[in-house]
C-alpha cells in the first residue's frame, strides 16, 4: 500500500498548465494482449501505443494465466489486477469476452463478484499510486462506474470509450442502466464508434455528451502500396473473392454477409468469384 505522501492525489490539469507531459494517464479496460504475441483483440493496445508517446500513461487490465503482473510492451506500461485465486483459474475474461462467458460457464458467473471487487480496488490503488489526473476508461459498465465513483469523491477527469457491448447488451436491466447513466453523466465526454452506438448511450442518458470516432487503422501498414498478390497465389485464386475478417462471434455479423450471398452472387456471375 502506498504511504500517506503517495496517497495524495495530484492536482489537476489547469489553463496554466496544459503541457500534456503533466498529464498521468490511466486507461482501463477488459480487452487487451496478454502478453506480446497474443492473439487477444488489441485495438486499445494500438490507441494506446500511440497515446504513450506523448503523456505518462499505463494501463490496467485483469490478470490471466501466463500473463506477466507488470510489463512494458512497446513502450506501453501494463499493470494487471487478479481477481481469483488460484490463479490459474482466472477464466472470466478474454478468450471471447465477459458477456459470452457469464451467459455459458457457472465458473464465470461465480468469479464475477471477485471480478468487480477486485478491478474497482485495484482502480483506487492505481490512481493513488502512480498520481493519475486523467483516466481514459474503455467500457461504460463496469469500470465506468467505478470511474464515477472515483471522480464524485476526488474530481479526476476521465474519458468514455463504449464498444457496444457494453450499451447494447442491458437494455432491460434497471440496476445496470442506472449505474451507466450515472457514469455518463460524469464522464467528460463519452466516444463512440458508430452512430447507431451513439444512440445507444443516448438512450441511456439522453444529454450524454458525445463524439463519434471511428476506430482508426495504421495507415502505414494498410496501405494499397502494400497491395500484396500472394495471398492469391496461396490459396490458388485466380478470380475475384471476398474476404471477411474477424472473430466468428454473434454480434460480428457474419450470418447477414452468408444470408446476403444469393443476392451478392445473382448481381454478379458465379463463374466470376473463387471460393
Amino acid at each position: 500500500m502506498p504511504d500517506r505522501a503517495e496517497a495524495r492525489l495530484p492536482a489537476q490539469p489547469t489553463d496554466s498548465n496544459r503541457n500534456l507531459k503533466n498529464l498521468r494517464v490511466l486507461v482501463l479496460a477488459t480487452t487487451f494482449p496478454r502478453w506480446q504475441t497474443d492473439t487477444e483483440p488489441r485495438f486499445v493496445f494500438d490507441l494506446t501505443k500511440q497515446l504513450a508517446k506523448n503523456v505518462n500513461l499505463w494501463v490496467l487490465a485483469p490478470h490471466a494465466p501466463g500473463a506477466e503482473m507488470e510489463e512494458k510492451i512497446e513502450g506501453v506500461k501494463i499493470l494487471r489486477f487478479p481477481y481469483f485465486f488460484p490463479k490459474r483459474f482466472e477464466t472470466l475474461c478474454y478468450e471471447g469476452g465477459i458477456l459470452p462467458k457469464l451467459k455459458t460457464q457457472w465458473l464465470a458467473r461465480l468469479q464475477l463478484p471477485f471480478f468487480l471487487a477486485a478491478q474497482c480496488l485495484a482502480i483506487w490503488r492505481t490512481v493513488l499510486k502512480y498520481k493519475i489526473n486523467f483516466i481514459h476508461c474503455h467500457w461504460v459498465i463496469p469500470q465506468g462506474f467505478f470511474v464515477a465513483l472515483l471522480n464524485s469523491l476526488f474530481k479526476i477527469p476521465y474519458l468514455l470509450t463504449a464498444h457496444g457491448g457494453d450499451v447494447y447488451s442491458f437494455k432491460k436491466n434497471f440496476l445496470i442502466r442506472r449505474c451507466s447513466g450515472y457514469a455518463l453523466k460524469r464522464a467528460k465526454t463519452c466516444t463512440v464508434n458508430s452512430q447507431p452506438t451513439g444512440q445507444a448511450v443516448r438512450d441511456i442518458r439522453s444529454s450524454a455528451p458525445i463524439q463519434i470516432i471511428s476506430m482508426g487503422v495504421d495507415t502505414r501498414r494498410f496501405h494499397p502500396e502494400n497491395f500484396n498478390p500472394k495471398i492469391k497465389e496461396d490459396l490458388n485464386i485466380q478470380n475475384e473473392f471476398l474476404l471477411a475478417v474477424g472473430r466468428f462471434a454473434e454480434k460480428k455479423g457474419f450470418r447477414y454477409l452468408i444470408q446476403a450471398m444469393p443476392e451478392i452472387l445473382k448481381k454478379s456471375p458465379r463463374q466470376n468469384w473463387s471460393s
